[in-house]
Formats: C-alpha cells, structure tokens, sequence
C-alpha cells in the first residue's frame, strides 16, 4: 500500500482523503455550507487547470467535452426545475463532477497511476466500511455524535430503514 501511496500523485491523494472528512468538518462562508471534499476541489482546481494548459501530453478529446457539457446540462437541469435552489445543488454538483474530472485528468497520466489510485480509493473504502459497519448494526451514529461534541456542528442525520 505504501507503493500505492507513493505513485499516486498528492493532490489526488488529498482529494480521496478529503472524502472521508465528515460534514461536521465544514467551512461556513455566509449562509454557503463548504465540506471538506469541496474545499479541496476548489483549491485544487487553479493547479488542475494551469497543470492540463501547460502539458503538451494532454490534448483535449471528444470525452473531454462530453463531460464539460454533462457538468454544464446539470447546472442548467437543476436551475430550471428547482430555480435559486437548483442552480445552488446543480452547482455543487457540476462543481464535484468537473473538477474531480480535471484534477484526474491532469494527475493521473498512466495505467500504472490508474491501478495505484483504484488501490488507495478501495483503501479509503475499506476505511469508510469499518466505521460505517458499527454505526449500521447498532443503528448509531457514533462518528456524528462525537463530532457534534466536539465542533458543535449538528448535521442532520437518521438511520434509514430498507426493505
């Protein structure tokens, strides 16, 4: 795993990491609740971008569009349906699927990368399943209950049940 660690390139890193940060973890900007992994995304986006114009490797390609106009179609869908509430979720939206998209598009460069981020991303997952496992079976939320205590931050939360 440390191999893993150390071919996948830092702001990849980061990011996957920054999605295992609870919502008790936010920055309150006005009444704009940013969480962990957004923050990330938005300080990762200017190197992302100055990354894909200075490399001479990465040619932009028909997929490369798709998905800028998929990004695009959200912002627009959610506005249209849901007005000044669409336009914020579909942003949030376009933002995570856009600039998660760039940050890899810039980062990871080989099939090599590709296999060692899957490693650190199935890693985090493992991680995310050990914490979620207890909290499902005893119907708890312990890691919200402890971060409420400690930032005083009280994210709704509530134990769904399936069929």
């Amino acid at each position: 795993m440390l191999r893993a660690l150390a071919i996948v390139p830092l702001p990849v890193t980061i990011l996957i990491i920054s999605i295992l940060c609870p919502t008790e973890f936010s920055l309150f900007i006005g009444g704009l609740r940013l969480p962990p992994n957004r923050l990330v995304l938005l300080v990762l986006l200017p190197i992302a971008i100055m990354r894909l114009m200075s490399s001479r490797s990465v040619k932009p390609k028909a997929f490369d569009f798709i998905f800028l106009t998929f990004g695009f179609m959200t912002l627009i869908v959610y506005t249209m349906h849901s007005g000044k509430d669409g336009l914020i979720y579909g942003g949030s939206v376009a933002l995570e699927c856009l600039v998660g998209y760039s940050i890899a598009r810039a980062h990871v460069r080989t099939p090599e990368m590709l296999r060692q981020t899957l490693r650190v991303m199935l890693l985090t997952i493992s991680i995310a399943a050990l914490i979620a496992l207890p909290e499902f079976l005893l119907c708890q939320n312990f890691t919200h209950d402890i971060l409420r205590q400690l930032t005083g931050y009280h994210h709704p939360t509530a134990v769904q049940t399936r069929l």
